[in-house]
Parts: structure tokens; C-alpha cells; sequence
């Protein structure tokens, strides 16, 4: 088959998609349509990166896609001025962990989501741990996955107690059974408190305790 056929009877995301096996056959860098179809290029055709990558024709609006597929190319596509960070931050953490020296910036990265550093840069702890910048409503992610770093991490005050089961599950060997059992029952308190104030506004006062351990 020409390639001038493959052209004029497939686009160019059904090119990438259903003929990424012949690629060297139809590839053609200025016949390709960059602005509608980079993402393409990453999703189905990663395995011929260095055929296709060209950084002033790729369309940056999608820039999380070479993350989440082109992941083993970093080092070619990476541009801290091009990433949305604001949005595609998080692919970073998931898929770019083995890159983290490279793209780690504090004051860019969006730690309203900081479970995915806890998950997935948990290597590279002590380069991103913030007590401060830490979202501690998602503590059950320090407990789960940074237990080894557990003394750097816990706080009483700030730990989110919806995570007591999994703070109990993997960081038992870090306290005493006694603490343990003080834990639960402030937090059991505290599902009261949360749930009388909850009765008090609907119904004033009337009705019964819901969500108690």
C-alpha cells in the first residue's frame, strides 16, 4: 500500500492508532496534523519517540500524556516551562518517579493532592516532605506507604484520625497498645461531636447519634 493512500483513507489518530506497525511507512512530519494529534504520537506510537519528537511542532496543551506515556523518554521532552503544572502535576509523581531530582520544584507543584508524592515518591521522601505544604487530610497515604518514615511524619494534632484503621495497620509497631487505644477513643469522641453538631442543625437536638465507631 502507498502512502498515499494510507492518507487519504485514514486520519491521522487511526494511523497511530491501527498502523503503528508500519510507521516508517507513513510517517511524515509535515504532512502530520501536530495540532490535533500529538497526543496520538504518545498513546499508540511511544516505541518510535525518537522518529517522531519534535518539540516546536507538539501541541503542549496536553503535556501530562508524554508523562503518562512516554515516560522512559523524559529527558527528551521535559521542559519545566512547558507543563501545566497546575493541572498535570500529579502524573509526574505517579509515572516520572525515577525522574524526581529532575522535575521536583516545591513552589510549582500542586500540594493539594500531596497524597500522590506520599504514594508514589516515597523513595525521594526526605527531598519533598513538608509538614506544612502537606494536605493532612490525606494522612492514611503517610501511614500506608511512608511508614518507614514514620518518625519524620507524625504528628497527633494533625493526623487525620478517618485514617485510624490504616494508622493501626501499619504503624502499630510505633506505638503502644495503650496509645493506641487513647487514639481510638478520641476519635470516637470526636464522630460524636461531629455528629451531635450534625443533629443539633437539622433537627435541634432531636434524634439519634449516627456515625459512631
Amino acid at each position: 500500500m502507498k502512502k498515499e493512500i494510507w492518507w487519504e483513507t485514514f486520519n491521522c489518530q487511526e494511523l497511530c492508532e491501527y498502523g503503528h506497525d508500519n510507521f516508517n511507512e507513513w510517517w511524515d512530519t509535515k504532512m502530520f496534523n501536530w495540532t490535533n494529534y500529538s497526543w496520538a504520537l504518545c498513546k499508540y506510537c511511544s516505541e518510535y519517540f525518537d522518529t517522531w519528537w519534535n518539540a516546536e511542532k507538539f501541541n503542549w496543551e496536553q503535556p501530562w500524556i508524554l508523562a503518562y506515556n512516554c515516560a522512559e523518554h523524559f529527558d527528551k521532552w521535559w521542559d519545566p516551562e512547558k507543563f501545566k503544572w497546575d493541572n498535570d502535576f500529579k502524573v509526574l509523581a505517579e509515572y516520572c518517579s525515577d525522574n524526581f531530582d529532575k522535575w521536583w520544584d516545591s513552589n510549582k507543584f500542586t500540594w493539594t493532592s500531596s497524597e500522590y508524592l506520599a504514594q508514589f515518591c516515597t523513595d525521594h521522601f526526605d527531598k519533598w516532605w513538608d509538614p506544612e505544604k502537606f494536605r493532612w487530610v490525606w494522612s492514611a497515604y503517610l501511614a500506608v506507604h511512608c511508614s518507614e518514615y514514620f518518625n519524620k511524619w507524625w504528628d497527633a494534632d494533625k493526623y487525620d484520625l478517618e485514617g485510624f484503621n490504616l494508622l493501626s495497620k501499619h504503624c502499630s509497631s510505633k506505638f503502644s497498645n495503650s496509645y493506641l487505644k487513647q487514639l481510638l477513643l478520641h476519635k470516637r469522641k470526636e464522630v460524636r461531636k461531629f455528629a451531635l453538631g450534625e443533629l443539633e442543625g437539622r433537627h435541634h437536638g432531636k434524634g439519634q447519634l449516627v456515625g459512631e465507631i
